[in-house]
């Protein structure tokens, strides 16, 4: 022990402190002394309870008295500390630290504190002060309590009444993460060590069996579409029927792969990734965005809903339902039969609505729900099981229900049906169609009010499409997209607002390519495929031969991933780093299907 604390122990406690008075600032001053340490007397009961209480003690006793004294009002808060230079540490300060209050215009401590400290200050007092000071603080704290309490509970009743009167989806248990230990990437890589696939040779014969699944007629559709294009004085055109999915029977498909621009080569690639989709489901029959397998989305843009459909939609554009029998069909339908199992539980039984709130993230509404409605739309033409023809309706339904005020459709399905975008709108436009071609009704208003949307995004008379009214610059996506929409909505093939799109389309710049980054967009070549491809002609053979010849090079050949295509090498896709190798590979399938996917909606003479 050096001489410093010698001399703190043996300094007896003072019973007053002269302060000399200010005249010019009579405020009150807190002078801090060191306090002395009790002496222990193990033989005392007094003593013993106050050691076992001690250590416990949050405050000194003077400390206590005076925060007692300044909750009671007794005392107000001084306006100045003083602490002496030897005690600056925390835990020093903490343990040693007496405060005392003055009287400003004083020189000594008022009797009055002097008595209640001596009182307190007792051995048998200092466990009441303590308590004491416990006591009045709980009883200033407990009513903020509960006021924050009810607030939090209020706020939480108000959010849920909300988002009910928002949306009225009913809620369905969905299992989340499936058993298999899955690492998802982009931020947890993966590598399946699974043997390499083999890609075998299809021999495809000259005369098949016939096919098993009934035809798909197209339905005869009387309804006139009354729309205003642009700088146009013709009569609104009838919506085409040649919009049908009989093609995709095997007995016919061989003839029309060839006649179309196909190849052996394609349809090679075109099982090679029905294989790899077979791989990467999921025990419980869904799909995911997000794994299990290299650079797939980020878990943040899951959506089992859309991804199950888009797989889905892979299998049936081959030709696959749910009992397929063929012998280039049966490895695949039980894969098929699984992933319909686990979306059929996802349709809402209120409004026929395939989006769930809180799986994904909301701009995915009707995305999500428009992909669904096309797999099940064409799931009932291919098979004409009229119990689909219910589930089927309702989400038609749903899709007219929330058509905008502008004609089109975005994110939301809310009471004020505002806002459209050419990109949300087109998936919706197949859905219908889809759902047509199955048989389904679809009011004629809601075809003229696409139509006039169509109109309020054109460009360069009807040949150029913006994303929405607010940009200023047409996209090549968006003008592809539209185009198609104008396609299966009435346009003529010699429209020459048709034509002259179309030969934007063709540009080079414009031409499929793995070479440069944002010149690489799957989804663009989704829908420039299908709209050139219905368009046919010189067109049709420019852009069908360099994209044949670029996708069937770019599939991966080996490894796991055998038969899908990376969204990210040799350059990125321009969406493929949100969305991911499924959504990529799905969309390239649906390009090397585009032969026998659907028939064409114009009469092919050259």
């Amino acid at each position: 022990m050096n001489e410093n604390e010698s001399a703190n122990n043996e300094q007896p406690k003072p019973k007053s402190t002269p302060v000399a008075a200010n005249p010019v600032n009579p405020a009150a001053v807190i002078i801090v002394t060191n306090q002395p340490k009790r002496k222990k007397n193990s033989g005392s009961k007094k003593t013993k309870l106050n050691s076992s209480y001690e250590p416990q003690n949050l405050f000194s006793d003077e400390t206590a008295i005076f925060l007692l004294r300044l909750i009671k009002g007794k005392d107000k808060l001084p306006q100045k500390i003083v602490f002496p230079k030897k005690l600056r540490q925390p835990k020093t300060v903490s343990e040693n630290i007496s405060k005392t209050i003055f009287d400003a215009n004083s020189k000594t401590i008022p009797e009055t504190v002097q008595e209640e400290q001596q009182q307190y200050l007792q051995p048998e007092k200092q466990r009441d002060v303590q308590e004491e000071l416990a006591a009045a603080i709980r009883e200033i704290l407990l009513p903020w309590v509960w006021s924050f309490l009810f607030h939090v509970c209020l706020f939480i009743f108000l959010a849920i009444l909300f988002f009910q009167k928002s949306s009225k989806d009913s809620f369905t248990i969905i299992l989340g993460i499936d058993e298999v230990p899955v690492n998802f990437v982009r931020d947890f890589p993966l590598g399946l060590e699974s043997s390499e696939a083999e890609v075998s040779t299809i021999i495809v014969p000259q005369e098949l069996p016939p096919v098993e699944m009934p035809k798909a007629v197209p339905l005869k559709v009387e309804t006139v579409i009354e729309s205003e294009p642009v700088h146009a004085t013709e009569n609104s055109p009838e919506i085409p029927t040649g919009f049908s999915l009989s093609s995709r029977e095997i007995g016919s498909r061989a003839n029309i792969l060839g006649k179309g621009g196909g190849s052996s080569q394609t349809d090679e690639s075109v099982i090679a990734a029905l294989r790899w989709l077979v791989r990467v489901q999921m025990p419980n029959g869904s799909w995911s965005l997000s794994g299990p397998y290299r650079d797939a989305a980020p878990r943040t843009r899951d959506n089992r809903n859309a991804a199950t459909a888009m797989a889905l939609l892979a299998f049936q554009g081959y030709g696959v339902t749910p009992d397929a029998k063929h012998p280039q069909l049966i490895e695949f339908s039980k894969s098929v039969r699984t992933g319909w199992d686990w979306l059929f539980l996802q349709q809402n039984s209120e409004d026929g609505c395939f989006f769930r709130e809180g799986l994904a993230h909301y701009e995915q509404r009707f995305y999500t729900h428009g992909l669904c409605t096309i797999a099940l739309c064409e799931r009932l033409a291919m098979t004409q099981d009229q119990t689909l023809r219910e589930p089927a309706q309702r989400a038609i339904d749903y899709c007219l229900k929330h058509q905008s005020i502008e004609g089109g459709w975005r994110y939301r399905a809310d009471r004020f049906r505002s806002g459209s975008d050419v990109s949300v709108t087109g998936w919706i436009v197949l859905a219908l169609r889809s759902g047509e071609a199955a048989g389904l009704s679809v009011p004629p208003e809601i075809y003229r009010n696409i139509m006039k949307y169509l109109d309020s995004v054109s460009r360069n008379n009807g040949s150029q499409y913006i994303y929405r009214e607010q940009e200023p610059e047409f996209r090549i996506s968006m003008t592809a997209e539209a185009l198609l929409c104008r396609e299966l909505l009435g346009w003529k093939r010699n429209d020459q607002r048709l034509e002259q799109g179309i030969r934007i389309l063709i540009k080079p710049e414009h031409q499929p390519t793995f070479d440069e980054h944002y010149k690489r967009d799957a989804y663009y070549w989704f829908y420039a495929t299908q709209t050139l491809h219905h368009f046919g002609g010189e067109p049709w053979k420019i852009w069908n031969n360099r994209m044949r010849e670029l996708l069937v090079q770019h599939q991966e050949k080996q490894g796991s991933n055998a038969g899908s295509w990376n969204p990210n090498l040799p350059v990125q896709d321009k969406w493929g780093t949100h969305y991911g190798r499924l959504y990529t590979t799905c969309l390239l399938t649906y390009i090397l299907e585009v032969y026998y996917r659907n028939s064409g909606i114009y009469t092919m003479t050259d």
